[in-house]
């Protein structure tokens, strides 16, 4: 496979992570939208409601980050330097993706503070939040970095 051809190939896997990312958060950002409008959200104090700002705030910049590669590969397309613009696409495709999840992250995080503490307590919501965060760190952060190419004990041999 060529150079062209395997470009090609790592920006449609780049766009087909996103195709499954993307609803997702818009569902948290459709529901966090609608939640000022439920009849117990007065009932929130100031920290229930910064962390609602935050999730708020946040899921909305996952979304943006997470389309971000879609409107650049539209918009690159229509220059006449295909390939120049092909290798930008996939390095920018990447940083987004990845901002986008530490986004999503946050996002999911105060959203579970959120609710936990205003159906248990506090440090209910800081134990399940932070359970959440240590699980989602490890899966989406840590063990990607650890499998990379040249980073394992067998890509060393």
């Amino acid at each position: 496979m060529d150079s062209q051809s395997t470009e090609r190939e790592r920006f449609r896997e780049i766009l087909e992570e996103l195709r499954t990312i993307i609803p997702g958060v818009q569902v948290l950002l459709a529901f966090l939208l609608t939640t000022p409008f439920s009849s117990r959200f007065d009932q929130l104090g100031q920290t229930g409601r910064t962390l609602y700002g935050v999730a708020v705030a946040s899921a909305a910049i996952a979304t943006i980050l997470l389309l971000a590669p879609a409107s650049y590969h539209r918009i690159t397309r229509l220059s006449q330097e295909r390939d120049v613009h092909r290798r930008r696409r996939i390095k920018y495709a990447g940083v987004m993706t990845v901002s986008g999840l530490l986004f999503l992250l946050v996002s999911i995080i105060t959203a579970i503070l959120l609710v936990t503490q205003f159906v248990f307590d506090m440090s209910w919501g800081m134990l399940v939040a932070g359970l959440v965060l240590v699980i989602a760190l490890v899966c989406w952060y840590v063990v990607p970095l650890i499998q990379r190419p040249g980073h394992t004990n067998e890509s060393r041999r």
